[in-house]
């Protein structure tokens, strides 16, 4: 896979959105859902997270990245995908930016306001049966 770097919006709007491509969040993001952000929402461990790479922070693929967020410190954000399952630390100065997934709207029309209890208790199930826990 090349190397594909577009320059980030500079400033980033209050709100955009953008295409998931790719299935590394299994069935909580199917690939080609429009992920919806605000750049002022705070983020925190459990979040689903747009991450902005530095051109110099990756080898292959698009620097735009969406994953679950781990951990978050002021040295390192660690991050997860489901597909296949695992975890990345990375340095904070790896990143131009992290914006919050408030909602996602699936290709099948189907959308999903995270900012929800129940939208929030649908992605962790989903993240579960991914990784194989069953979900009573």
């Amino acid at each position: 896979m090349t190397k594909a770097f577009r320059a980030p919006p500079d400033p980033f709007p209050a709100q955009y959105s953008h295409t998931a491509k790719g299935n590394c969040l299994g069935s909580i993001i199917p690939d080609g859902s429009i992920l919806f952000h605000d750049v002022e929402a705070p983020i925190k461990a459990g979040d689903i997270v747009t991450v902005w790479l530095r051109e110099e922070s990756f080898k292959s693929g698009s620097q735009i990245r969406t994953k679950i967020l781990i951990a978050l410190s002021s040295e390192t954000i660690t991050l997860a995908a489901l597909n296949p399952p695992e975890q990345h630390v990375f340095p904070r100065k790896a990143f131009h930016a992290v914006h919050k997934v408030l909602a996602i709207k699936e290709p099948s029309g189907a959308i999903r306001d995270l900012r929800t209890t129940e939208a929030c208790l649908d992605l962790f199930a989903r993240a579960l049966g991914q990784i194989g826990v069953p979900c009573a």
